[in-house]
């Protein structure tokens, strides 16, 4: 018998477009979460998907989020698979907290901390200090048990503050500062 892994789905009849045209090949083929062939003929054990009337694609980017682990999932059920977080706690530690043992999300990236000017946006979304905001402890108490402790989890590991420029310099130095120190997308 056939491990899953080694198993391969025949995705047959599709329209594919590759991220930049619509191609001629109508099956894909997959081995575990690998495509390992498009366009070529269906091997008689695969698992077969009739994709007749569909547009099979590459995954979308959403480039502008501020999510939660229900976003993420909801995100992959309209075809989003990564998205960038804008300031939140889904830099690369906070990430490895609130994801560990989560399935059927999307993948999340982030640049890490924002940056503001003195009182500027998103300054008074943010805490004093380890205080978490209102608004923070309000989506809380929406989540499941287990989400919310991952969360609180993550914001305590991850919490900084975030950094204040006032001049053009002083921003060049931060985003020169979060490339050394492995910033840009996790």
């Amino acid at each position: 018998m056939k491990n899953t892994l080694d198993k391969v789905t025949a995705i047959i009849n599709a329209r594919i477009f590759d991220g930049e045209q619509v191609i001629e090949a109508r099956n894909v083929l997959i081995q575990g979460e690998t495509i390992i062939a498009v366009g070529t003929d269906v091997p008689e054990d695969a698992v077969i998907v009739d994709a007749n009337h569909a547009t099979l694609l590459p995954g979308l980017i959403d480039a502008h989020v501020h999510t939660s682990i229900g976003g993420l999932r909801d995100a992959v059920k309209f075809g989003v698979t990564t998205e960038l977080e804008m300031n939140g706690d889904f830099t690369e530690r906070g990430r490895a907290i609130q994801l560990k043992n989560v399935e059927g999300a999307a993948d999340v990236r982030s640049a890490g901390t924002a940056i503001t000017a003195p009182g500027g946006h998103p300054d008074e979304l943010l805490p004093d200090g380890d205080e978490i905001p209102e608004f923070v402890l309000k989506e809380l108490e929406k989540l499941s048990k287990e989400d919310r402790e991952a969360m609180l989890a993550a914001y305590a590991h991850d919490h900084e503050e975030v950094p204040q420029v006032t001049t053009v310099e002083e921003a060049i130095k931060h985003v020169h500062t979060q490339v050394e120190n492995g910033g840009g997308l996790y």
